[in-house]
């Protein structure tokens, strides 16, 4: 009985809350950008990534001057390939034209081409702030655990991080 309790409490315990200090100390790149386009590969251990190139629009930490037309590319599990689609629950997926705060990490994940940086989104679904319209017509930032309006948060990361280059 106590075994089963265990497993039980161990599999509803998916998703804890992220703190945001501390997607703001263990992100190596902070980003205001858009999903321009997203690509599906499958990586050498079997399974389904999916490359999103993002278009960036300001740094909030770190920097971009290394990449060309101020573009990253952010690896995310699953997608779609072919007519095989893979999905992770608690993870996040990223869609066209979505809009927001990445917070960024170097990526560990399989990647499509070792010529290029490659990302991970830091907590994952937690580490995109996706950028929406309440009802009162404010633009807010919304992922689990958390909910911002998006001039408070970026005033927020500009004072934690001493950091802020918009990009034309």
């Amino acid at each position: 009985v106590f075994l089963l309790v265990l497993c039980v409490n161990v599999v509803t315990a998916q998703l804890y809350e992220v703190s945001l200090d501390q997607k703001l100390q263990e992100s190596t790149l902070i980003i205001e950008g858009k999903v321009i386009k997203s690509k599906a590969f499958r990586g050498h251990d079997g399974h389904i990534y999916t490359a999103h190139d993002i278009q960036a629009f300001s740094v909030l930490k770190g920097s971009l001057q290394d990449f060309q037309d101020q573009k990253i590319t952010v690896i995310t599990y699953g997608g779609t390939l072919d007519e095989e689609a893979e999905t992770w629950t608690h993870l996040l997926t990223l869609s066209q034209n979505d809009v927001g705060v990445f917070f960024l990490t170097a990526t560990n994940r399989p990647i499509p081409n070792k010529n290029k940086a490659f990302y991970e989104v830091y907590s994952s679904s937690q580490g995109f702030l996706k950028y929406t319209e309440n009802d009162f017509q404010e633009v807010v930032a919304i992922a689990p655990f958390n909910y911002h309006q998006k001039n408070n948060l970026l005033q927020n990361i500009r004072q934690s991080t001493g950091q802020f280059k918009p990009i034309f």
